[in-house]
């Protein structure tokens, strides 16, 4: 059986020193679990399903390429209405989330709470089209509260039984430069 894998290499990478790279986990993770008294308010803390659940339904169709100029579309546009129509009842998961969303409520409050921190200005990245599954990756910048352009990505899942994944980073959505400094610093004292 034939596997494609996707990698994610650094941006701009030179004699061996990363210039520039995004981050598709999420580091607020380890520090709510590691230094939860210092680790400040996630992101999403609070959203949840509410609403009628839907039904199961069949999974949206496969992603195609073409798609994907107004996918990128709606996320620089933060058009949580299309993003989600496209989506039809397929599940969200996401970082700062205990269990996947599957009411259009939660899924929208998510995307809503993101956008409401985060502006983001993306370009298309890597795809990679699979059998069952295919990975986007959306790079560029976001700005917020917590800094100005500031290099960020999402790699968005979508998968053979309706799962709609979502892979970034909210730390620097929630946490300065300074802030996140001080974590590390934490961190690393026995």
């Amino acid at each position: 059986m034939a596997t494609r894998r996707v990698t994610a290499l650094p941006a701009g990478a030179d004699d061996g020193k990363t210039l520039q790279a995004r981050r598709y986990y999420d580091r607020y993770a380890l520090f709510r679990d590691t230094v939860p008294e210092l680790a400040p308010e996630g992101l999403f803390d609070g959203i949840a399903d509410s609403g009628p659940t839907p039904s199961r339904g069949p999974a949206p169709e496969r992603l195609r390429a073409a798609e994907i100029p107004d996918r990128l579309a709606a996320w620089n546009g933060e058009d949580v209405d299309a993003l989600l129509a496209r989506m039809g009842n397929a599940r969200l998961s996401g970082p700062g989330l205990d269990a996947p969303l599957r009411t259009e409520a939660g899924k929208r409050a998510y995307l809503q709470r993101f956008f409401g921190t985060a502006d983001v200005r993306f370009k298309a990245g890597q795809v990679a089209f699979g059998r069952t599954t295919t990975y986007v990756e959306w790079h560029g910048t976001v700005s917020g509260p917590k800094g100005k352009d500031i290099p960020f990505g999402i790699v968005e899942r979508f998968g053979p039984g309706g799962e709609w994944e979502l892979y970034f980073d909210t730390l620097p959505l929630v946490a300065d430069r300074a802030e996140i400094g001080a974590l590390f610093r934490k961190l690393a004292q026995p």
